[in-house]
Formats: C-alpha cells, sequence, structure tokens
C-alpha cells in the first residue's frame, strides 16, 4: 500500500500539487486582508470573524479536491491510463482505495495548515488594522486550533462527495459544478461559533462522502476499461 501511494505521488506530480495548495491559500489570504480592511470593525468579536475565515478555507479547498479527484480519476479514465495502474497484481478496490487516501492525505494537511497560518497573519494585522473587536487569549487559540483539525478532517471527507459525480458521468464539468454547489453549501451553515452547528452538518456531510465514495469505487471497479 505505502509503495503504490509513492508511486501515485511521484505519478500525479505531488509537490506541484503542494505547491499549488499553497498558492491557493496565499491568494486567499490576500483576499482575506483585503476584505478585512474594508469591513474593518464590522467584526463584534474574533469568534465570529476567524469562523469566516475557517469556512472561506473549505470552500477553496472543496474545489481544490475537486480538481484532484479530476486529474485522478475522470482523466485517467478517460485517457485509459488507469488499466496501467489495474495491471499491477492487487485488487482494483485496492487500487482505488490509495488515489482516495492520497486526496485525502493532500487536501486535509493543507486545509488545515491555511488554516493556521491564515489565523496567525490576520491575529497578527489585526492589533494594526482591526479586522475584529475584542481581545484574545489562549484559551481561544486552542479552540481555534481544534476548531480547523475538526473542520479540515471531516471537510475533506465531505469533498470526496463529487467523486461520484466524477465516475458516473467521466465529466470534469459536472465534477467541478458538484465540488462548487458543496463549496457554497459548505460556506453557508458557516455560523457565528467555531463548533455549533456547522460542524455538525460538515460531520454528517463526511459520513455521506464516505458512503458515495465506495459506490463510486464499485463502479469503477465494474468498469471495461481495458
Amino acid at each position: 500500500m505505502k509503495q503504490l501511494l509513492l508511486l501515485e505521488m511521484k505519478k500525479n506530480n505531488f509537490k506541484q500539487i503542494v505547491m499549488g495548495g499553497l498558492l491557493t491559500s496565499s491568494i486567499l489570504l490576500i483576499y482575506l486582508i483585503m476584505s478585512g480592511v474594508l469591513m474593518e470593525g464590522s467584526y463584534k468579536d474574533y469568534t465570529r470573524y476567524f469562523s469566516n475565515v475557517i469556512a472561506y478555507n473549505k470552500i477553496v479547498f472543496t474545489i481544490f479536491a475537486g480538481l484532484l479527484i479530476i486529474r485522478m480519476f475522470s482523466e485517467e479514465i478517460n485517457s485509459k491510463s488507469i488499466s496501467i495502474l489495474f495491471t499491477y497484481p492487487l485488487s482494483r478496490k485496492r487500487l482505488l482505495v490509495v488515489k482516495v487516501i492520497l486526496v485525502i492525505s493532500v487536501t486535509m494537511p493543507l486545509m488545515f495548515l491555511s488554516m493556521l497560518f491564515h489565523f496567525i497573519v490576520l491575529a497578527i494585522l489585526n492589533l494594526a488594522l482591526g479586522f475584529a473587536q475584542g481581545s484574545m487569549n489562549i484559551s481561544f487559540f486552542v479552540s481555534y486550533i481544534v476548531a480547523s483539525l475538526l473542520h479540515s478532517a471531516f471537510a475533506s471527507l465531505a469533498a470526496l462527495i463529487p467523486l461520484m459525480c466524477d465516475v458516473k458521468w467521466i465529466s470534469s464539468q459536472k465534477t467541478l459544478i458538484g465540488s462548487a454547489v458543496l463549496a457554497i453549501f459548505l460556506y453557508s451553515i458557516k455560523g457565528s461559533s467555531l463548533f455549533g452547528i456547522a460542524l455538525i452538518l460538515v460531520v454528517l456531510a463526511a459520513g455521506l462522502g464516505i458512503l458515495l465514495t465506495r459506490r463510486a469505487i464499485a463502479v469503477v471497479v465494474d468498469m471495461d476499461i481495458m
């Protein structure tokens, strides 16, 4: 399994993917800074402001995961290059699980690190620019780290939902539309706290993502690709 994962990382240019994720995070940070300056002082407390930061990260990395799904599934199915992978002396199911693990193992850490990076930069800038009102303490910082870890973990699983679109229709457009709709949904449930209903709904979406991923893998297993 480890060797297959390393092979998939090499084949899909893992370094380029990570750099793309870091660039995406940097662009989002610029947007957050600009919007914070324009809406100076409009956030009454840190909780509401940084729950918004988490929500924006979920939007961006849900679509990022959708692009990874397209790259690793529908594009390979269309070009039939996935048939080379199926020549390995392992079951198709196991080979496809490796691809899913790679999507999660890229999306989740990048999303979490992006949330953490944004927090540090924005918290420092807030001292001078006053994006949000109130004072910050260690307790809030710890809560933010825990919330970021939970949201990034479950959101990365929820981001697998469009995989079903990708393998059923073999369409990058429909996969991207699915990712965009999911991203909008995740943002719409952001709420005003770091946890609460937003986290509960993300957990439920993650459960749906796991169920649909199992079904998507079964669809590809039964495909006549060779």
